[in-house]
């Protein structure tokens, strides 16, 4: 007698068997939580002859978790990263969602902030223990780009903005937000003129709920 195979249970089997877990990821738009976060920059800028290494800085400050789950996002210049799709995600599940990077341009004389959409690719990479608690790894990368109109390219002589950002996050899905996260962006601003700089900047995020 020939015996069909059941899909369903050969992933059940597979999932167990490889301790995978499949997880609904989701913000969690929760009233009266707070957050503490401990921000981490490091920045370089890189022209033509030198690489100028700034003084690393750490600062501390206080979210909402509701206003940042609004957001989709703990950091001031990104919005909808990360993001999910509403399905069962395991270890080596892709996905691709839009986002927006802000970019300021003050220093160069275009006081309203530009914002930038980015197709933002996801990988879950899989599930860890660390301090006690199960948290969601994931990586995900996103490639700004941004050509002025003439009359900011003429204001802030900037041509072309072009870049790479990569971002490696650990979620806690019990809570519905980020535990750490660390973005490492490259942005290379070309000029007019036919001169170019590159900036760098690593920032590495610790968030703890906390009482206000």
């Amino acid at each position: 007698m020939k015996f069909k195979t059941n899909p369903c249970l050969a992933l059940i089997a597979l999932l167990m068997a490889t301790g995978a877990h499949a997880e609904i990821l989701a913000w969690q738009s929760t009233s009266n939580i707070y957050i503490t976060q401990q921000i981490t920059v490091r920045e370089s800028v890189t022209d033509i002859v030198s690489v100028t290494v700034k003084p690393v800085q750490t600062t501390n400050t206080m979210l909402d978790q509701k206003t940042a789950a609004e957001r989709g996002s703990t950091f001031s210049w990104l919005e909808g990263i990360p993001s999910f799709p509403v399905t069962d995600l395991t270890p080596g599940s892709r996905w691709t969602e839009t986002g927006i990077v802000t970019i300021d341009l003050s220093s160069f004389g275009h006081t309203v902030p530009v914002r930038v959409p980015v197709p933002v690719s996801y990988i879950f990479v899989g599930i860890t223990e660390i301090g006690g608690r199960t948290l969601c790894h994931l990586e995900a990368e996103w490639y700004p780009l941004f050509i002025p109109s003439r009359a900011i390219a003429k204001r802030t002589g900037i041509e072309r903005l072009s870049g790479a950002s990569r971002m490696d996050l650990y979620w806690d899905n019990a809570s519905g937000r980020p535990d750490k996260t660390t973005i490492t962006e490259e942005m290379q601003y070309r000029f007019v003129e036919n001169t170019a700089l590159l900036f760098t900047r690593v920032t590495a995020l610790e968030l703890k709920e906390s009482a206000r």
